[in-house]
């Protein structure tokens, strides 16, 4: 180590310091011209610290060693007057203790023996193991005081000490004599602690030069300084490029190794070009090329010392150190099938996708182009450009080229041809110029990217699949937003891209390469559906008909169909065939355990089904859930009443609903208790054994059979019973007049089916169709958006006969017939705008009819076996409705007949009792008897048959109709102008709201106008925008076309009297004559608003 004053060395920039000091110095730097400003200054550089052990020699111990223990290198006060120093020369100290309970806080103190400046630390090395202090790089005395005792020691590992520093000096000149005459001193540049500093500003000054100083307190370690970097902070002279020359003598380097040669054959070099910067080289030759010594340097800076600069030199570098070059195309150069000294020269080529050897690919459009090319510093004279044609011969032929590229041209490089220039394969011809002596232009490469269109030639027509609204139903999970758990999702197919013939991903061109790596593959899924925007087909769960990925990629994917039938209003009896509709039938009944009903599927839909059309059926257990819109806040006692469930069923059904002030608000959704479906009966289709099948007469089969049975037995009971829900649509009161909606059906009558009826010949209206067919007249009209009248060539669709709900056989019910009609409500409107109507318009029947009227009829003798059950004196149900009569029951094992049960007084006689459509055994008395349990017996009855169902209903709905009343002024207002057979008048109109009698709300005001001469005519026209009273004589001159004319009284003929009688002239005026108001209908009452 250097101690201060114990070596021969010192430091001149740093002061009186106990160093070793070197010192650089760098090139005198030409910034090419005057700056102003101050010069910024940034080292990289690497400062070495020294540790010394607490063993060092180089820690002196002003006491006693006694103070001291050593051990491993450490040293440890034993006493509590332990102390010592050490001198160094440095910027950091870093002290290091070992620490631990007990030890001792210790005071730290580095003096500056220069200034005398002291800077004192405590340092508590029961906690802290290190101790840094900072400080400018000088000579300082360190001194450790420890306020040990034996038993809060004090222990030092080691003291670090930076010994090395870097300072730097810069001068600045005019002129570059004035360095090498000294006429310019360096100033020192104060660095920061990252090495940075600024140079005190200049004026005026173009050459700079840096001096560094190194310095280290120790011969064992330097500092280095691995980049010096400085400019000026004039950032108006700083430059976006710069040039850089060396010359070099090739005659000399080839003599050096006895070679002789004709002209330079290859150039390399490896540069580091940053990513915002561009690295230009190019080469040139002395004027005179017999020089074989150096250029002075101001030679090299004078451009007129040599010949014109090449166009740049560009190599690949491919991770070639040197690069790999181009087959680059210019004149004068061995090779390219030039003469060496041309000036002008081309090359015909042909280009062509073809080329490319892609399957199923076709040319759709020449992109874009893009080029590699360099031009000369020396420009004049030189050019080059690219010409294409469509054919060989055009440019032999002397034919203009389809497109061209010249040397001015723009940053636009996209290929604009014409249409009718479009060609798979074109002829490019390069041309190169330049004048005598003059460098040649330079073509490394021409980029052309045409865009190519793939499709396969794959066919796909062996997929076929059936597809329903129905699709899906047994996993629909509600509000899911799964799409796969949606109504009418189908999985049609799971394919992978490999599935298409594919252009290949390789080629030779890196370009081709990356472009078809990354350029997207679309897999289009391409469909017309029948049910527009009913069926949809897509990919992956998603809507989605387009697919797109990359040639890396070669992905899974599903085809999905999506069905979405639409589900009918309250009032629709028939939908149109092009499109999908939900149809429903509800239906009921009643099977016991253990028997098995046996049903045939219905033929009667709501709307009704249409011909030619195929459907999928589906069982559901139980009516569709219903709702009621509160209309105003109600209490639960009202919902009560108003929806006929008791209260504790409504909140069972809606645990969410939560009241306010004890009522639900208004608009509250309330779910009604749904009770129809019977857990305890399995419904199935007899074909599929499920829940769905497509065997009926609709789809070219017979009707499937829906079986029902009870898998578990169990006490007998009796189930509510609700038939299927016909509804029917209808119109009352047809053009405002009075008429009743009457429909008959006869039960069982065999069903019409709606069909399309084709107007042949001549126009027909719904009332003759009607008559013809036997159809209501109303229903046409519904079924037909509302038409009465038909087109030759148009179709219209004639609505099936009315269908009534199926009675099942076993269901038991009060009265003679089971039937039901209400109105849906809010289904009733007028049919002029579909304006709501309230529900009370309609009455079910007339004043002389009964809304609902029936007859019956008596069915032949039915048998059916019933089993007797466990239960004594219970009964069975016949699995009919409306049964009348027993004719006998008999036990066909033994022949046993049983009577039915009379009591007469107090004798009873007789086994059972008809109660409805149930054997009742209850009956006990001496004589009595039943079968026994288990026990088969049979039965054979009569039951009623509804034969007919009329319905009627009616309306006395009627609206008042507001109507506009004419009304005239009575006031008349003179206006008084002049006209002459050259000359009509235009009078100023008084304002409509100066009459009397006008009122603000008065509309569609006109003017009345009245003249009182013969032979002027006056009206009302519009000028320039404004109404005028116009008067005219229309060109006639009264004094040339008078004609007087003698009314009654008495006239002269020479001195004979006479008298003339003429007869009252009379004029009635029509409607064409008088104002009339518009948008009414004038009637022998009166008028009516249209």
């Amino acid at each position: 180590m250097a101690q201060f004053g114990k070596h021969l060395f010192g430091s001149s920039f740093f002061g009186k310091t106990a160093t070793f000091d070197g010192k650089y110095e760098s090139e005198i730097i030409d910034a090419g011209e005057f700056f102003d400003g101050a010069i910024s200054l940034a080292l990289t550089a690497t400062l070495p610290s020294v540790t010394y052990l607490a063993t060092s020699p180089f820690l002196a111990y002003i006491k006693k060693e006694a103070d001291w223990t050593f051990q491993n290198e450490k040293a440890t006060t034993i006493k509590n007057t332990a102390s010592l120093k050490m001198a160094a020369t440095g910027s950091r100290f870093v002290l290091k203790a070992q620490t631990g309970a007990g030890r001792a806080i210790t005071t730290v103190t580095l003096t500056n023996p220069e200034t005398d400046a002291v800077i004192s630390k405590s340092w508590d090395t029961s906690t802290t193991a290190n101790l840094a202090i900072d400080v400018s790089y000088g000579d300082y005395i360190l001194e450790i005081v420890p306020a040990a005792t034996v038993s809060s020691p004090f222990t030092l590992v080691s003291i670090q000490v930076r010994v090395t520093a870097v300072g730097a000096e810069i001068r600045t000149a005019a002129q570059r004599t004035d360095f090498l005459q000294d006429k310019t001193d360096y100033v020192p540049v104060p660095l920061s602690a990252a090495l940075e500093g600024t140079s005190p500003a200049v004026t005026e000054k173009q050459f700079v030069q840096v001096r560094l100083h190194l310095s280290t307190s120790d011969s064992d370690v330097s500092p280095s300084v691995d980049r010096l970097f400085f400019s000026s902070g004039d950032i108006s002279k700083y430059a976006t490029n710069g040039y850089w020359y060396a010359a070099i003598n090739l005659n000399n380097a080839a003599k050096a190794v006895s070679k002789t040669f004709k002209k330079a054959k290859r150039l390399e070099w490896s540069e580091e070009e940053a990513a915002s910067a561009t690295f230009v080289l190019r080469s040139t030759s002395l004027l005179n090329s017999s020089g074989t010594s150096l250029p002075l340097e101001s030679e090299i800076l004078d451009a007129s010392y040599w010949k014109a600069e090449t166009a740049p030199y560009i190599v690949k570098r491919e991770g070639s150190l040197y690069g790999i070059p181009y087959s680059r195309l210019s004149l004068g150069e061995a090779g390219n099938g030039f003469v060496e000294s041309a000036t002008l020269s081309s090359v015909l080529r042909p280009v062509s996708v073809s080329d490319g050897n892609f399957a199923n690919t076709a040319l759709t459009a020449w992109k874009e182009w893009n080029d590699l090319a360099g031009m000369p510093t020396d420009t004049a004279g030189v050019s080059f450009r690219y010409e294409f044609y469509k054919e060989k011969e055009d440019y032999e032929n002397g034919f203009a080229p389809v497109f061209r590229i010249g040397k001015n041209r723009s940053d636009i490089r996209s290929i604009a041809l014409d249409p009718s220039d479009f060609s798979e394969k074109l002829w490019l011809r390069i041309v190169l110029e330049r004048s005598a002596n003059a460098q040649s232009p330079v073509i490394h490469y021409l980029d052309l990217t045409s865009e190519l269109f793939y499709q396969s030639p794959k066919v796909l027509a062996q997929y076929k699949d059936t597809l329903s609204g129905l699709d899906n139903s047994a996993n629909v999970v509600a509000d899911s937003s799964q799409f796969a758990q949606t109504l009418g999702y189908k999985n049609l197919r799971n394919l992978t891209a490999a599935l298409f013939n594919w252009p290949r991903k390789t080629d030779a061109l890196p370009e081709n390469q990356e472009r078809l790596e990354v350029n997207p593959r679309t897999i289009d899924l391409l469909f017309t559906p029948k049910y527009t925007n009913q069926v949809h087909l897509g990919f992956n769960n998603a809507n989605l008909q387009k697919l797109q990925f990359t040639a890396a990629e070669s992905p899974s994917f599903t085809v999905f169909a999506k069905t979405q039938a639409e589900e009918p209003h309250a009032s629709t009896q028939s939908v149109a065939s092009n499109k999908l509709f939900f149809h429903y039938a509800m239906d009921g009944g009643t099977v016991n355990f253990p028997l098995t009903t046996k049903r045939e599927l219905t033929t009667s839909f709501t709307p009704a089904l249409l011909s030619g059309k195929k459907y999928r059926y589906r069982l559901s257990n139980g009516w569709p859930d219903e709702n009621f819109m509160l209309h105003e806040s109600m209490d639960w006692q009202t919902v009560s009443d108003w929806t006929g469930y008791a209260i504790e069923k409504l909140q069972l059904a809606n645990p969410e609903l939560q009241t306010f002030q004890s009522k639900l608000p208004l608009g509250t959704l309330v779910q009604l208790p749904n009770e129809s479906m019977n857990g305890d009966v399995s419904l199935a289709f007899l074909s599929s054994n499920g829940y769905e099948t497509e065997v009926s007469y609709q789809n070219g089969n017979t009707n499937d059979i829906i079986r029902a049975n009870i898998p578990n037995g169990g006490a007998y009971q009796e189930f509510d019973w609700v038939s299927e829900e016909i509804i029917y649509t209808g119109i009352l009161n047809p053009n405002g007049e009075k008429r009743a909606y009457i429909r008959t059906q006869k039960n069982g009558e065999s069903e019409r089916r709606s069909y399309l009826h084709p107007v042949i010949g001549i126009a027909v209206t719904a009332a003759e169709l009607a008559e013809r067919y036997g159809v209501q007249e109303e229903d046409i009209f519904l079924a037909n958006q509302q038409k009465s009248v038909f087109a030759v060539g148009e179709s219209v669709l004639i609505p099936g006969g009315l269908a009534l709900p199926e009675i099942e056989p076993e269901v038991v019910y009060e009265g003679e017939h089971p039937y039901l009609v209400e109105i849906i409500p809010g289904s009733v409107k007028r049919t002029k705008d579909g304006k709501r109507l309230p529900d009370e318009s309609l009455l079910f029947g007339s004043d002389d009819e009964a809304g609902l009227q029936y007859t019956l009829r008596e069915s032949e003798n039915k048998t059916a076996n019933l089993t007797r059950g466990t239960l004594a004196n219970g009964k069975e149900t016949l699995p009919f409705s409306n049964v009348l009569t027993v004719v006998k029951i008999i036990n066909p094992s033994n022949g046993t007949v049983y009577l039915p049960y009379q009591k007469t007084g107090g004798s009873e006689m007789g086994d059972f009792i008809l109660h409805d459509n149930a054997i009742d055994w209850s009956p006990v008395h001496a004589g009595s008897k039943e079968p026994a349990a288990g026990t088969d017996y049979t039965v054979i009855f009569r039951h009623g048959i509804v034969d007919t169902i009329k319905l009627v209903y009616t309306s006395n709905y009627s609206e008042k109709v507001a109507t506009d009343r004419l009304w005239r002024s009575p006031e008349l207002k003179k206006l008084i102008g002049t006209v002459s057979p050259e000359r009509d008048s235009y009078l100023p109109l008084p304002a409509k709201d100066s009459f009397v009698g006008f009122q603000p709300t008065f509309a569609r005001l006109t003017y009345l106008v009245q003249d009182n001469d013969l032979w002027v005519q006056t009206g009302i026209r519009e000028q320039e925008g404004v109404e005028m009273l116009y008067a005219t004589l229309n060109g006639e001159d009264p004094k040339r076309n008078w004609h007087p004319e003698m009314q009654t009284g008495f006239y002269y003929l020479n001195d004979q009297e006479y008298y003339l009688y003429s007869e009252p002239v009379t004029r009635t005026y029509g409607e064409t004559a008088l104002p009339i108001l518009e948008d009414v209908r004038y009637t022998t009452n009166g008028f009516s608003l249209i």
